[in-house]
Formats: C-alpha cells, sequence, structure tokens
C-alpha cells in the first residue's frame, strides 16, 4: 500500500471531496486510498489544481489499485488513467465543444472496447488456475485464441466505426457537432485500437501476477503520454492531444507490455 499511503493529507482531503462529495475532516483520513477507484473522474481535478505530482509521483504501477487491491480491474492496466479522455480535448485548448465531441467518440468507440473486455476478462483468472495447475499448453493457446480475436474481430471494427461514425452520431444525437471533425475521428479510433491491442497480452501477465513490468512501463508512458497530449494539443488543437497520448502509449506502454508478456510466454516452455 506504500504508493497510496503517500499521498499527502491535503490531497487526500481534497480527493474526498471530489470523489465523495461534502466529507467531514474526520472520514477524509478514511479515503487515503482514493486512487484506487474512480481515477477517471479526477482528470479535470488534476488538471485545475495542477496537481501533476498526483501523476507521476504517486501512480508507480497503472491505477495503484494493481498493487494494492485484490480486487484487480485487468482493463485499466494498459490504459492511460490520470487524466481521463473526456478532459483531454478540454484541456488542450477544444474547451467544451471539443470535449463533447470525444465524448460522442468515446460513447460510440467504446461499445467496441467494453465488449473486447467482456471477452478477455474471463482469461486472466483462468490463466492463474492453469498456471497453479502446471497447464501451459492450454495458456498459450488460450493467448493465441485471445489475439485472434482481438485481430480478427475487434481491431477491424474501429475503422469500420470511423467509416460510419458520422451517420452514427447522427442517428444518435440528430445532428453532426462542428468540432466532430474526419481527423479526430480517426484518431481517435486509433488510439482506441491501440488500447485493444494491448489487452492480450496484459491479460497474462495480469494472471500470472508480473506486474511489476506493467508498473514500470505504465509509469513511464504516463509522463510520456502527458507530455504528448500537452505538445500535440498546443499545436494540433484536440487531434494533436488524442495524437500525442496515442503516442506514448505507442512508444512506451504497448512495446513494454509485449516485451513483458514475451518473457512470460518463455518462462512457461522453459
Amino acid at each position: 500500500m506504500s504508493e497510496c499511503t503517500r499521498l499527502p493529507g491535503w490531497l487526500r482531503r481534497a480527493l474526498a471531496r471530489r470523489l465523495a462529495g461534502p466529507t467531514a475532516p474526520a472520514q477524509a483520513p478514511r479515503l487515503r486510498h482514493a486512487c484506487l477507484y474512480k481515477l477517471d473522474r479526477i482528470g479535470d481535478f488534476v488538471l485545475a489544481t495542477g496537481a501533476l505530482r498526483l501523476l507521476v509521483g504517486h501512480f508507480g504501477a497503472p491505477n495503484c489499485r494493481l498493487i494494492v487491491s485484490a480486487q484487480v480491474t485487468p482493463f485499466a492496466a494498459t490504459e492511460f488513467p490520470s487524466v481521463d479522455q473526456w478532459t483531454a480535448p478540454a484541456a488542450a485548448g477544444g474547451g467544451p465543444i471539443a470535449a463533447a465531441a470525444f465524448n460522442l467518440l468515446q460513447r460510440v468507440y467504446g461499445l467496441v472496447v467494453q465488449m473486447h473486455w467482456v471477452a478477455l476478462s474471463a482469461l486472466w483468472p483462468a490463466y492463474s488456475e492453469a498456471h497453479a495447475r502446471g497447464d501451459h499448453s492450454w495458456m498459450r493457446q488460450a493467448y493465441r485464441r485471445s489475439w485472434q480475436a482481438t485481430l480478427g474481430l475487434f481491431v477491424p471494427a474501429m475503422p469500420l466505426l470511423a467509416v460510419l461514425m458520422p451517420w452514427l452520431v447522427n442517428l444518435w444525437v440528430g445532428k453532426t457537432p462542428p468540432a466532430l471533425s474526419p481527423t479526430l475521428i480517426w484518431i481517435s479510433g486509433a488510439w482506441f485500437a491501440l488500447q485493444l491491442l494491448g489487452q492480450p497480452p496484459a491479460m497474462l501477465l495480469i494472471g500470472l501476477g508480473r506486474l511489476r513490468g506493467l508498473a514500470l512501463y505504465g509509469t513511464v508512458n504516463h509522463g510520456v503520454s502527458l507530455a504528448g497530449m500537452i505538445v500535440g494539443g498546443r499545436h494540433l488543437g484536440p487531434p494533436g492531444a488524442i495524437a500525442g497520448m496515442a503516442l506514448g502509449y505507442a512508444l512506451v506502454g504497448l512495446p513494454g507490455t509485449l516485451l513483458e508478456s514475451r518473457h512470460a510466454r518463455a518462462d512457461l516452455t522453459s
């Protein structure tokens, strides 16, 4: 619990107010592990207060909960949790209109992401059980099938959704927002597709309890993605902010996760 318990008192109280509404001072210390849940709701708080130390100093693993909680949330292992995806375009200077446009994209692309998570989430406890039994052949077979499903079904759905996105949004809300440009649509689709690619190896690593590598690459990824989001947003607006986040994950988070899973699979055959 060391990563989360080092949160300073003022930050714990601020998080308590942010996450739980009005909270008596006596209750605030009970929420010292607030970083274990609802992290995606504090992105605007972090940006508004400039508490960048929270992003870098206290996220030793992706969403501390990977280390301190027995109830692991596997999907959080490879995503960028610190600045949520709704506020990234607004943080890049796009304002509420850009944030609303990206929120629409997130809702549509998120359907595929969530279905992918549902399909793969049962694997990590199954990996743990199979590893305990020594059934490594089943683990390798399940890992291959998870990649087949990801590459054959879920990733191809992203460009299809990108093509249909203007029509889907118009059908849903009655009109296409001006900020919903083709560039934003395709860059956002690529960002979500990258997240899909990180899930098969992440499930294997979580099932094997090999979180150290995820923590290391995740921490570096957060810093690179945050810098990319700021620089990209400053020069290219909301599409640049999303591209910056995606670039950080493509350069650090995803390769690191794949490398760790390769080492894990090598250990299974040795």
